[in-house]
């Protein structure tokens, strides 16, 4: 993309490249359409939201060593979560058989064409249920004041009139939004808030281009 800009527009299109750790599957492989292992971003969004696939990425990121997220066969008929064995990848497996359901599908891979007897299984994780469950979380407190909020006007605040609690609460927002910001803009999403980030680490996998 670098040498496409420079020859077509005369300019470098971006200055920062980050490079990420890859992302495997419960047996340690390379997550891969052709493995028939991986899941499809849009199919997670899908079934999880978004939220939740976003949520999970960064809490599954390090700054050197692989992620491993175990995959499953969404079942087309029940929605039952079947995991993928080593046997079920390359296409060696055309038909399995859902153990709640016990009807037949075909699971998720590489397929060139339909199969008009095997409706093919999507890809799925669990763990991003993790990730939904927190966006729900957050939701249910946001619900939660918006119902206790009749009758108020929004206007300037006086942190100097506000309850002791209410002025901690704020402190530790500012220190959170610091730390976040800071964590963000030196692209060390594996660090928590709360660990200083003033340079990216020797190991973080980022390049500058000149």
């Amino acid at each position: 993309m670098v040498i496409a800009g420079l020859y077509n527009l005369d300019t470098v299109p971006f200055h920062h490249v980050y490079i990420t750790v890859k992302l495997m599957d419960g047996f340690g492989e390379t997550m891969s359409k052709s493995k028939g292992n991986g899941v499809d971003p849009l199919d997670i969004i899908d079934r999880y939201g978004a939220d939740a696939l976003r949520f999970l990425i960064m809490q599954i990121s390090t700054e050197t060593q692989d992620a491993r997220m175990p995959v499953s066969n969404v079942c087309p008929h029940c929605d039952t979560l079947v995991p993928v064995k080593q046997e079920h990848m390359y296409m060696r497996t055309r038909k399995l058989t859902c153990p709640n359901c016990k009807k037949p599908f075909r699971p998720g891979g590489p397929w060139p064409s339909d199969d008009p007897e095997l409706p093919t299984a999507k890809q799925a994780s669990e763990r991003f249920e993790q990730g939904r469950n927190f966006a729900n979380k957050l939701w249910n407190a946001a619900r939660f004041l918006l119902m206790n909020l009749e009758g108020y006007k929004p206007g300037a605040i006086r942190i100097e009139e506000l309850p002791i609690e209410d002025r901690w609460i704020l402190s530790r927002l500012a220190t959170t939004t610091v730390a976040v910001t800071d964590q963000l803009e030196h692209f060390a999403s594996a660090k928590r808030p709360g660990r200083s980030t003033t340079s990216p680490g020797r190991n973080s996998a980022i390049g500058t281009w000149r």
